[in-house]
C-alpha cells in the first residue's frame, strides 16, 4: 500500500510540474518578450524531431505519421519555443485521433511563406469552438481527456511571437 502510495504521489508531483512548467511558458510569451528570435532555425529538423517524438505516442494509439516535408526551410527564430509549437500541435493530433488511423504532416516552402500543416482524423471541432481551442485553458468536449488546455495556446503565442498565424479547421474526413 505505502508504494502505491509514494507512485501516486510521484505521479501527481509530474503532473504538477508540467502544469507549472506549461503555465510559466504561457506567461513568458504573454510578455510579449521578442528575445533570442535572431537564429537562424530549421524549420524541417523541428518538424522531423517533433514527428520522431510523436510517433513514439502514437504507437500507443495504432496510429501512424506520414510527413511530406521540404528541405532547408530556415526562418529567424528561437529554435526550443517553434519546437514547442509544433510538437503541441502534433501531440494534440496523436491524441484525439482515431485509433488506427494516420496522421499526415506537410511542411511546405513556398517564396517567402512557410507552411505547416497536421492533419489528423479525429472527430473534429464544434465549429463555435475552433478559435477558441487556442485560449488558455479552453478543452470544449475533451473535458474527459488529459492536458490543462494549454498546449494550443502557447502554441498560438509562439507563431505569432513569430510573426505567423495558426488556425485549425474542420475535415469531411475528421
Amino acid at each position: 500500500r505505502a508504494l502505491e502510495l509514494i507512485e501516486r504521489i510521484r505521479r501527481d508531483t509530474g503532473r504538477i510540474d508540467s502544469l507549472i512548467g506549461e503555465l510559466l511558458t504561457l506567461a513568458r510569451l504573454d510578455t510579449g518578450t521578442t528575445e533570442g528570435l535572431s537564429e537562424v532555425v530549421d524549420l524541417s529538423e523541428i518538424v522531423a524531431n517533433a514527428i520522431d517524438d510523436a510517433e513514439f505516442e502514437a504507437v500507443t494509439k495504432t496510429c501512424s505519421i506520414a510527413s511530406d516535408v521540404d528541405a532547408r526551410m530556415l526562418v529567424c527564430g528561437n529554435s526550443e519555443l517553434l519546437q514547442r509549437a509544433v510538437d503541441n500541435v502534433l501531440r494534440n493530433a496523436v491524441q484525439y485521433t482515431a485509433a488506427n488511423s494516420c496522421i499526415d504532416v506537410l511542411a511546405h516552402k513556398l517564396g517567402d511563406t512557410l507552411t505547416i500543416a497536421v492533419a489528423d482524423r479525429g472527430p473534429g471541432v464544434a465549429e463555435a469552438d475552433l478559435e477558441a481551442i487556442f485560449e488558455p485553458f479552453f478543452r470544449g468536449m475533451a473535458r474527459t481527456s488529459s492536458g490543462y488546455g494549454l498546449g494550443l495556446a502557447i502554441a498560438r503565442r509562439v507563431v505569432l511571437m513569430h510573426h505567423g498565424r495558426i488556425a485549425a479547421a474542420n475535415r469531411p474526413e475528421g
